[in-house]
C-alpha cells in the first residue's frame, strides 16, 4: 500500500503541481482518480468543500493546499530532497513564483481552456467524474460540472475588451521562459524547486495538456513544452541550485513582468 494517497485529475491545475512534486521527490504515492463517488465518499466528508487535489498523508490526514501538500511532507520527511530553498534569495523567489503560478498564470490558463477549448474541456469533466458512463452522458456530466468553471473566467477579468492583453502578456511570458530555458534547464539552476512545481500547475494541465493551448504553446515556444513535460514526468534535473543563493539573469524578465503585472493588482486589491 502507498504511503501517500493523491486525490486528483489530469485536468486540475493543482494537481499537475502536486503531481510533478511527488514524482520528484520520489515519494511512494498512488494517484486516484476524483470521481464523484471520491467527491461523495472522501473529499466531502473529509475535507468539507468540493476541491482537488488533496493528499491523504501516511498517518490518515488529509491535507489540501498544494503548498501546504509540499511544506507538510517536507517537514515529516527531511531527509528527502527539498523543494524549497533554504537560502533566504532563493527562498523569496521560489516564494514569488508560486504566487505567480498559482495566481496570476491561471487568468491565461483559464482564458484558453473556457474561450478555446470548452467543448473538449466538457468531455474530460465527465470522464473525469464518471469515467464508466457513455460518452453522451459523460459530456452531459462534464457540462453541468464545468458551468461553475466557465463562470470564474469573468470574474478574473477576462473579458472581450481585456483578452488581447491577457493573450499578449502570456504569449510575452513564453518568450522570456524560452530565453531562460535556453541557459537553464530549471527556473534557479539545475534542478527543480517550487517556482518548477507551481508554474507546471497552469502551463501543464491547462495551457499545454488542453489541444488548442497545446498547439500554441508547441508553436510558439517548443523549449518550454518540453521543459514542462520534464517537470511534470518528475525529472530529478542534472545539477544543484546556483551557488550562493544565486538568481539566474534570465529570470528578471519574468519577475519584472510579475512585478509590473500582477503586483500593482494585489495592492489595489
Amino acid at each position: 500500500m502507498a504511503a501517500y494517497v493523491l486525490y486528483g485529475s489530469e485536468v486540475s491545475l493543482f494537481s499537475g503541481k502536486a503531481r510533478a512534486y511527488l514524482r520528484w521527490r520520489g515519494a511512494d504515492f498512488e494517484e486516484r482518480l476524483a470521481t464523484r463517488d471520491v467527491y461523495r465518499d472522501v473529499i466531502l466528508p473529509r475535507v468539507g468543500w468540493p476541491v482537488i487535489p488533496v493528499v491523504e498523508m501516511p498517518d490518515g490526514e488529509l491535507v489540501q493546499d498544494t503548498t501546504d501538500i509540499i511544506e507538510t511532507i517536507e517537514a515529516r520527511t527531511p531527509e528527502g530532497p527539498r523543494a524549497i530553498p533554504a537560502g533566504p534569495v532563493q527562498g523569496v523567489v521560489s516564494r514569488l513564483l508560486d504566487l505567480y503560478a498559482d495566481e496570476w498564470l491561471v487568468i491565461p490558463a483559464m482564458h484558453y481552456r473556457w474561450n478555446y477549448n470548452e467543448d473538449w474541456i466538457y468531455g474530460e469533466f465527465g470522464r473525469t467524474s464518471a469515467p464508466d458512463a457513455p460518452p453522451a452522458e459523460q459530456y452531459a456530466i462534464g457540462r453541468k460540472n464545468g458551468e461553475r468553471f466557465k463562470g470564474a473566467v469573468p470574474m478574473l477579468g477576462v473579458s472581450e475588451e481585456t483578452i488581447p492583453g491577457v493573450e499578449a502578456a502570456y504569449e510575452a511570458f513564453l518568450k522570456d521562459m524560452t530565453a531562460h530555458l535556453r541557459k537553464h534547464h530549471f527556473m534557479l539552476g539545475g534542478r527543480p524547486s517550487l517556482g518548477d512545481f507551481a508554474l507546471n500547475g497552469p502551463l501543464y494541465a491547462h495551457l499545454l495538456r488542453d489541444p488548442e493551448s497545446g498547439r500554441l504553446m508547441e508553436r510558439l515556444a517548443p523549449g518550454v513544452a518540453a521543459y514542462v513535460r520534464r517537470v511534470q514526468a518528475g525529472e530529478a534535473g542534472d545539477g544543484d541550485l546556483l551557488a550562493d543563493d544565486g538568481v539566474p539573469p534570465t529570470l528578471e524578465p519574468i519577475l519584472s513582468r510579475q512585478m509590473n503585472e500582477q503586483m500593482p493588482v494585489m495592492v489595489e486589491t
